[in-house]
């Protein structure tokens, strides 16, 4: 075997997994030869940091944080250069096409729980990698699109919610922050992988986490839309179906006096517009919201549309967008938001014409305990223990049952107690 062939062929073995001791190849002066070199050295720092942190060491989770913001870079990084650091040991959280971002979680294993959160996207060309030209990285288009985040334990609480479409799809979770009785609270989200067949929609509802969750009501929505239009809500739970007109600049807050503003220019005199924000909350949310929850208070983190009556878009979790819909007075130009520093990230926004939708809510059929349960909101609840999920099948309204452009949206009302602290 020549000397090519030799590097080649150690490369193919680099890339099968990450975080393990490799044998040097053969010295090389070219720039691959000191790329793989580099790589190696990353490897070895990474599992020495990981192992310190999974012992629980004093430091080493800032040591670990220091690593990862200087190898995972926003604009640069692709995963197949995570993949060749950390390996391919990771869990797709599957978000919907509309989307259109891949988010992988890798699980550290260590005393915390800890979990590293990181936003890909799908189209974008990367700029530079630090370890470009080793696996065609420069040509992978899922590029990191903010840094890292660690999720903790509570940042997977809350119940999920998945569609039969083709198999079982994660749409999303639902009750962000619905802990304990006196927080039950009513959440609604849309469902863009759902589907009817033969005029049914199956969901599941699953708790894959330390809490018994208590539901006491769900219901699948049902609305009738034109081509083109999208089904979204705002924060009260209002719906709307919506119609993109132009999609709006969102850049990084400006941060001041421990808030974060954003102001986003509309186009102004257009009439029946709404602003649609797709956004999440960050890690420092979740912190603030452990410690908030411990001393049994509320999280201040609530995002205010200022102008707009101050309307207040609360919390609705890490992981995973929601789009908000906000009505926007005609002659509107400009949209103020503000929130407490870095508890949110405002991903996308855009302008659009649109109106508000008359929904058909529905209960599941009673073809088990658990739906004959949820029928009404009457205190008659559902307990899911950790690790238990239950199907629900819901009957299409009959005059809807031919219709191919249907918008489906699930309404659950509930809340959740912790096993364990969090």
């Amino acid at each position: 075997m020549n000397r090519s062939a030799m590097l080649i062929a150690f490369l193919l073995v680099l890339v099968g997994g990450g975080c393990q001791r490799r044998s040097q190849p053969p010295a090389s002066d070219d720039k691959t030869g000191q790329k793989v070199d580099e790589l190696s050295r990353k490897i070895d720092e990474l599992k020495a940091i990981l192992a310190e942190l999974k012992q629980g060491r004093q430091g080493a989770e800032q040591e670990c944080r220091n690593w990862l913001n200087a190898n995972f870079i926003p604009g640069k990084t692709t995963l197949t250069d995570v993949e060749s650091l950390m390996g391919n040991k990771y869990l797709n959280l599957d978000r919907p096409d509309r989307d259109d971002v891949l988010t992988v979680q890798f699980s550290l294993d260590d005393v915390a729980g800890r979990k590293i959160i990181l936003d890909f996207t799908r189209l974008q060309k990367s700029e530079s990698s630090p370890i470009d030209g080793i696996f065609n990285a420069k040509n992978d288009p899922r590029v990191l699109e903010k840094g890292f985040e660690f999720g903790f334990q509570i940042c997977g609480f809350c119940p999920h919610i998945l569609v039969d479409a083709d198999g079982w799809r994660l749409d999303g979770k639902m009750l962000a922050g619905a802990i304990g009785e006196r927080r039950e609270s009513v959440d609604t989200l849309v469902l863009p992988r759902a589907h009817a067949r033969q005029g049914k929609v199956q969901v599941k509802l699953a708790n894959w986490a330390p809490e018994i969750e208590i539901l006491d009501q769900v219901e699948l929505g049902v609305v009738a839309a034109q081509p083109g239009e999208q089904l979204d809500f705002d924060g009260n739970g209002g719906a709307y179906l919506w119609r993109e007109n132009q999609t709006i600049p969102c850049s990084a807050p400006k941060t001041r006096g421990g808030r974060d503003y954003w102001r986003l220019k509309l186009a102004s005199g257009q009439g029946s517009a709404v602003l649609v924000l797709e956004l999440r909350n960050t890690e420092m949310f979740q912190d603030t919201a452990k410690q908030s929850y411990l001393r049994d208070e509320e999280p201040q983190a609530d995002l205010i549309v200022e102008g707009l009556n101050n309307i207040a878009i609360k919390p609705i979790g890490t992981k995973f967008f929601r789009r908000v819909v906000i009505p926007v007075s005609a002659g509107v130009s400009e949209i103020r938001l503000s929130s407490p520093a870095g508890m949110w990230w405002v991903r996308r926004a855009w302008e659009g014409s649109g109106k508000s939708a008359s929904m058909c809510w529905v209960s599941p059929s009673q073809n088990n305990s658990a739906a004959a349960a949820l029928q009404n909101r009457d205190g008659r609840r559902l307990r899911l223990m950790p690790h238990e999920e239950t199907e629900m099948s819901f009957c299409l309204p009959h005059d809807q049952k031919q219709n191919n452009n249907l918008k489906l949206a699930l309404r659950l009302c509930g809340y959740y107690e912790f096993l364990q602290t969090p």
